[in-house]
């Protein structure tokens, strides 16, 4: 009897975690379509991660995004992975024809196997299935990724807090005499708020 690869044994929990996971992930998409996913991601700079990418259409859906305002191609990094190895040989393709650099992984490979991008704070995280399962199956990023770490810029809290809110409560002042601007001129044009 031949013997199955570890990743051919799906056992009942497996199929079960998957199709949870699946069925959240539907949820949160809400079967949007990936041109889409750019007004929900609004990727004006900064690193992007699909690990489901496919053919790469939300990349370049978020490539267009940036540049129709006013950002430049490059302005955000890419990475994504496919479980497929020819839908990955099309992401690269439809990537590359754009111009578009990306790291879509070494390999094919599945997400919750196999992930080709390690951890990193604020952008990306492999959580375990018991992690995933202590949040009730929530599959929003903030729950796992956590913040990026940010260098001290050696400002004292204790003077910085309040250099803040005086800078707060400034541009709350210019806030609302730009307000009152606005709505005297919307009065002169006869609409009154």
């Amino acid at each position: 009897m031949a013997k199955k690869k570890a990743s051919e044994t799906k056992t009942t929990a497996n199929i079960d975690f998957e199709a949870k996971l699946w069925l959240a992930a539907d949820k949160l998409r809400n079967n949007m379509d990936a041109a889409e996913y750019k007004h929900v991601v609004a990727p004006y700079q900064g690193r992007i991660y699909d690990p489901a990418c496919g053919s790469g259409g939300m990349f370049v859906q978020s490539e267009k995004f940036v540049e129709s305002h006013g950002g430049k191609l490059g302005d955000i990094s890419i990475y994504g992975q496919a479980s497929n190895a020819t839908t990955r040989r099309l992401a690269i393709m439809n990537l590359s024809i754009r111009g578009i650099e990306a790291d879509i992984g070494k390999e094919h490979a599945d997400t919750f196997r196999n992930v080709q991008h390690p951890d990193i704070a604020g952008f990306c995280f492999s959580a375990t299935t018991e992690q995933i399962a202590s949040h009730g199956y929530v599959l929003t990023p903030g729950r796992y990724v956590g913040a990026e770490e940010v260098e001290d810029d050696g400002e004292p809290f204790e003077g910085k807090m309040p250099r803040l809110v005086a800078e707060l409560q400034a541009q709350f002042a210019e806030f609302a005499k730009l307000e009152q601007t606005i709505k005297a001129n919307l009065k002169g044009l006869g609409y009154e708020l």
